[in-house]
């Protein structure tokens, strides 16, 4: 799903707010593939992410989540990654030393100081 640009001002000038686009899979692309929604436990997770309409300065936050995962309780937070980019292709990964309990698992990507994920990414382990 695209997530429109909003724009506003006074005396016809223009604000642009950064768009963020991701899908969650194994590798990066130049052009991703749909969101890939099951995975191995030794795969590298990737979020894949399109910024537009962005300044250099937009910061990216991604938090992966274990939301039903055997051996962790609900909801726990596994791993945080941000960044800081411009308008483009933008990539951040999760891997394990270890094999990835197998469940079901979500990560979140959030622009700038956002309390809301721009969209949730849903994906097992089997």
């Amino acid at each position: 799903m695209r997530h429109q640009g909003v724009r506003g001002g006074h005396c016809g000038s223009k604000i642009h707010y950064p768009i963020l686009d991701a899908i969650a899979n194994t590798k990066v692309r130049e052009d991703p593939t749909p969101t890939k929604v099951l995975f191995v436990p030794d795969e590298t997770f990737y979020c894949v992410a399109e910024l537009s309409n962005a300044t250099d300065d937009t910061k990216v936050r991604a938090v992966w989540t274990a939301v039903k995962v055997e051996g962790a309780k609900p909801d726990t937070k596994v791993n945080e990654a941000k960044t800081t980019s411009g308008s483009g292709q933008l990539e951040v990964r999760l891997t394990n030393n270890d094999l990835c309990p197998t469940g079901d698992y979500k990560v979140d990507p959030f622009l700038n100081e956002a309390k809301k994920p721009t969209k949730a990414l849903t994906f097992k382990v089997q």
